[in-house]
């Protein structure tokens, strides 16, 4: 649906994927094209992600586990 660049190597600011404004007012809102602090644009990022797509991100598993790209129902 869409996707943004966190703040990585480079900062495009482009929003893409075929829905691009499903976030483009919270990442603009939340000052994330113009944060120069690495750490902050990506909190930001992902409370956004959280929020707007009702995930509950577990930070353990995030930053130490491994996540699954899809889960799809019926198969484990």
């Amino acid at each position: 649906m869409c996707g943004f660049d966190m703040f990585m190597h480079t900062w495009s600011q482009e929003i893409a994927g075929t829905r691009p404004d499903l976030i483009r007012s919270e990442v603009e809102n939340a000052g994330i094209p113009t944060e120069t602090d690495r750490n902050v644009a990506h909190l930001e990022s992902l409370k956004i992600v959280e929020s707007r797509f009702h995930l509950n991100l577990p930070k353990e598993l995030v930053l130490y586990g491994e996540l699954p790209a899809a889960l799809i129902a019926g198969q484990s």
